[in-house]
């Protein structure tokens, strides 16, 4: 077999250098193979687990005989970065391999299986981007193994990011967007460095609408919205707050053939609990809000169908030290991205829920966030606001 290994496509024996890149080639395909199969392992098992569970507590043991597993697996990292592995990986299969016919029945099978698994709703599309990032990341980097051209291997990748996000593969704004996030990733692959997720200080938000193409100023627009809402809250014991200019436009995708429009929301020194918070509040105020603008001289509302709102996570190198910055961070070069796997991880702990009248609780850490009220008369001056 190891014979065969270092056979040449001529059938002649390689040189020393052709050797080192084939025994490099083969450590790092056998390593991620390996990384695959335990999340694959566990991730299945907890799933057996909470089909069969019938009540939370039931539930908390799955997370429990998981994290065990894991332990005895030597997987280092925590129990939810392996479930975010896994999910993301059932959402990009579930893209790509059924037919166009039945795509959205199957994204919408793969996104009820992400909520059985004890994952929040509004963490779907974070989870869902680092499936499509690793996904398309083997793709690059299968082909470059190959000793393929860069224009090659981009073009496959391409083709891949496309079917797997549900993003117009026409789309190059896009694309040009993620390709440097995608390579670099291939690049730690083919290295057989490890591929762990890590948490960025900040809060990746996305706004699903009914509208079919992206409007000129919509993130802007939306962004401006969430500045208002967020303005009067504050998080924790500390009474932490949003920073306005924080809060930034991230760009708009056409999804699935419906606009997505995306943010970033700064959360530097907020607490793991205080970020939950956040996560919550923003996402269940955001659901539903309509959003006026003004759009070839005729003012319109624009309907958030869909809200999305959770720390952001990357997928990286274990030795990529500068993936997993905020943004605010890239231009200062301080590396913060937090690993999920420290001991300390507590995972997803946070219980709070958008309460009905002007107060989010936050019942792990006995905080309470204060919210506007969100009535006729906030809405009137925040579509005021948009024209």
């Amino acid at each position: 077999m190891q014979k065969e290994l270092f056979k040449g496509k001529d059938g002649k024996d390689d040189t020393e250098v052709q050797k080192a890149k084939k025994a490099k080639k083969f450590e790092a395909q056998k390593k991620q193979s390996e990384a695959a199969a335990k999340t694959d392992y566990l991730g299945e098992q907890l799933m057996n687990c909470m089909d069969e569970a019938a009540d939370a507590a039931a539930k908390k043991a799955c997370m429990d005989g998981m994290d065990k597993k894991r332990k005895v697996a030597g997987v280092k990292e925590s129990a939810k970065a392996v479930l975010k592995k896994f999910q993301g990986k059932q959402m990009a299969e579930a893209a790509t391999e059924c037919s166009s016919a039945d795509r959205k029945a199957c994204v919408a099978s793969a996104k009820a299986s992400f909520v059985k698994s004890g994952m929040k709703e509004r963490e779907y599309k974070n989870v869902k981007k680092l499936g499509e990032v690793m996904a398309v990341a083997e793709v690059y980097a299968a082909c470059k193994q190959e000793e393929e051209t860069d224009e090659a291997c981009l073009t496959l990748a391409k083709e891949k990011y496309a079917a797997v996000s549900g993003v117009k593969e026409s789309d190059d704004k896009v694309w040009t967007k993620e390709k440097a996030r995608i390579t670099k990733l291939a690049q730690g692959i083919m290295d057989g460095a490890e591929i762990i997720v890590k948490l960025k200080e900040q809060l990746a938000v996305a706004a699903e609408t009914a509208d079919t193409a992206c409007e000129a100023g919509g993130t802007d627009k939306i962004a401006a919205f969430v500045k208002t809402l967020t303005s009067g809250w504050a998080f924790g014991r500390d009474s932490k707050k949003i920073v306005a200019d924080k809060v930034k436009a991230a760009g708009c995708a056409v999804v699935d053939g419906q606009a997505e429009y995306s943010l970033s929301v700064g959360t530097k020194g907020f607490t793991e609990d205080e970020v939950e918070a956040a996560s919550e509040a923003i996402s269940a105020s955001l659901k539903g809000a309509d959003i006026s603008r003004r759009l070839s001289e005729a003012r319109r509302l624009v309907s958030v169908t869909g809200a999305f709102a959770a720390q952001e996570s990357e997928m990286c190198a274990s030795d990529d030290a500068k993936c997993g910055m905020a943004d605010d961070d890239k231009t200062t070069g301080k590396p913060t991205g937090k690993p999920t796997g420290k001991p300390t991880d507590k995972g997803d702990s946070s219980t709070a829920k958008p309460g009905s009248g002007d107060k989010l609780a936050d019942v792990t850490s006995g905080s309470v966030v204060t919210l506007p009220m969100l009535g006729p008369l906030f809405l009137a001056v925040v579509g005021a606001m948009m024209q």
